[in-house]
């Protein structure tokens, strides 16, 4: 699972209006050190996320516990946790790159507990809030990938090259969800640029393959 905690460790930083603030400075410490207890003692920092949480301790406590959790392997719990903290109201002060991390991170835990619908109305809602989020764009082709809506898939990947176009996952994505359409001819195009842009990717060369494939097999 992907773990993006920078800007996730940035947004509890005090800015400098609270460079004179000891509970700021506490709670971005307790944070810090929850999340590295994680990958050392994963019960050990259930233990304390859930007393931090206990304790009024807001998304990073819940954050925290979510993570121990899906460390542990306890995926609906994770999944549960996680979607709880997207539930909250006050993440939505945070900034766009800390919430569109969460919710990706959220949604790779419902997919992982085998609710990958669960997961693409959680970017849905994501990207009704942040359109032009590459992030979440990308997750959400991924999860319209797993899910088989080859026509979403379609829409999303353009919006993905509205935002990025020199970047290979619109491409990408575009052309499976052409080739999955039978739109052989415009694949081949879209997978030739995915192509030009990462070179040595893996998946771009395998759906290069399929694509091929596709069209000696109607040649035939």
């Amino acid at each position: 699972m992907r773990f993006s905690v920078a800007a996730l460790l940035l947004a509890l930083l005090p800015t400098p209006a609270l460079a004179q603030s000891e509970a700021a400075r506490l709670e971005s410490a307790r944070y810090q050190a929850c999340l590295r207890q994680v990958e050392v003692s994963p019960q050990d920092a259930l233990e304390e996320a859930q007393t931090w949480r206990m304790q009024a301790g807001g998304w990073p406590a819940l954050h925290c516990e979510a993570r121990a959790l899906s460390v542990q392997g306890d995926k609906s719990d994770a999944a549960r946790q996680m979607e709880n903290l997207i539930a909250l109201p006050g993440l939505t002060l945070e900034s766009a790159s800390v919430r569109s991390d969460l919710i990706i991170e959220a949604s790779e835990t419902l997919i992982a507990n085998g609710t990958p619908g669960t997961a693409r109305m959680m970017l849905e809602a994501g990207l009704a809030d942040m359109p032009e989020s590459f992030d979440l764009l990308v997750a959400h082709a991924a999860v319209l990938t797993l899910l088989q809506d080859w026509p979403v898939l379609k829409i999303t990947s353009q919006s993905i090259l509205g935002v990025k176009p020199n970047v290979a996952a619109g491409w990408h994505y575009r052309a499976l969800a052409r080739l999955s359409l039978g739109d052989l001819e415009t694949a081949a195009s879209d997978i030739r640029q995915a192509q030009i842009l990462a070179p040595e990717d893996i998946e771009v060369l395998l759906l290069r393959g399929r694509i091929l494939d596709a069209q000696r097999t109607i040649r035939s």
